[in-house]
């Protein structure tokens, strides 16, 4: 049998369940899951390796259902991700309003991308909407459904191709950028809802220390003063209680033990300024 390869775009609205299959499908915890929506950010690119294929998916922003310069910048970012993906994942949730699905559905199609339509629902009587579009249709739950009837079905649409990858590779992303996503998935996991999703974490330092422990050094953007005592916490606990959190995260990605100190800073307009999001998105 030939060896296929190529690029999968996993894309979709906002807490349908992304993030939770392509870690399953990568088979470690790149990318981190919460129950708040808007977690990702930039896509998230791991990499599978079968016997005869081997696939890069992208795990990718929630589709932005507000009108802001943040929200054009991650909308921009899934159509990148479409236009160079060889496959295109598109997933949803039964009964919900499909209008931001339909419109990347759209878009994927005016590109001449394959389409597969992944429904997370056990329930096999859902509604029909998505037949219109005539593409393969696969219902499935994301958290423990069985992933290689999806699996086999890219691979039907994958172009023939040697691996770009070594095997043991399993993420194009950079130590920082996990980390990074890490902490602000976190740091939405356990604070309050007053506090909104336009918070940023910016990696300042990764030293391995003589000991072989990881020194990293984060500071988290906030865009207010109000906002900066809610995430040190009373006492700073929370602030300490994040950062105990994120260290057990990332010490299987870094395999090693961690220290971690945080920092919080008001980066006043940040979201509104292009040059400043990019900085945020990317940590750099």
């Amino acid at each position: 049998m030939k060896y296929k390869a190529g690029y999968i775009a996993l894309v979709g609205a906002t807490n349908v369940g992304k993030s939770t299959l392509f870690n399953r499908l990568v088979g470690v915890e790149l990318s981190p899951v919460t129950s708040k929506p808007e977690t990702t950010w930039m896509p998230i690119r791991g990499i599978v390796t079968g016997k005869n294929y081997q696939m890069v998916i992208s795990d990718t922003a929630g589709i932005p259902s507000k009108t802001n310069k943040l929200s054009e910048f991650l909308a921009d970012s899934i159509k990148s991700e479409i236009r160079r993906a060889d496959v295109i994942l598109m997933t949803a949730s039964p009964r919900i309003d499909y209008s931001n699905t339909d419109s990347l559905i759209s878009y994927a199609k005016s590109k001449h991308k394959p389409i597969i339509i992944l429904v997370n629902s056990n329930d096999q009587d859902i509604d029909d909407h998505f037949e219109q579009y005539g593409v393969p249709i696969i219902k499935m739950s994301f958290l423990d459904g069985d992933t290689n009837h999806l699996i086999e079905s890219i691979i039907d649409f994958l172009p023939y191709s040697e691996a770009t990858f070594d095997p043991d590779q399993l993420s194009l992303e950079t130590e920082r950028e996990l980390i990074a996503n890490i902490i602000r998935a976190k740091i939405m996991e356990l604070v309050s809802e007053e506090l909104p999703h336009q918070i940023a974490v910016i990696i300042d330092e990764i030293k391995i220390r003589e000991n072989g422990i990881y020194y990293i050094r984060a500071t988290i953007w906030v865009l207010r003063e109000s906002q900066k005592p809610i995430i040190i916490g009373k006492g700073g606990k929370l602030i300490k209680k994040i950062g105990i959190s994120a260290r057990s995260a990332i010490e299987p990605i870094v395999g090693a033990k961690v220290f971690l100190e945080l920092y919080v800073k008001i980066k006043k307009g940040w979201i509104k300024k292009v040059s400043l999001i990019k900085s945020a998105l990317k940590s750099s």
